[in-house]
């Protein structure tokens, strides 16, 4: 059960890089500002 679990996670770590790696330096930039933008909201709505 631990051989299994331990490979399942070795393939999402492997995805999750694989998927680092695609992404374009644009789409993170959209990423980035979104959640500027949700901690502004968040900080706004705070006070």
């Amino acid at each position: 059960m631990t051989d299994f679990l331990s490979h399942k996670a070795r393939d999402l770590v492997k995805g999750f890089n694989w998927l680092i790696l695609e992404m374009d330096v644009a789409q993170w930039g959209v990423v980035a500002s979104v959640i500027v933008i949700i901690g502004f909201l968040a900080l706004r709505t705070q006070r």
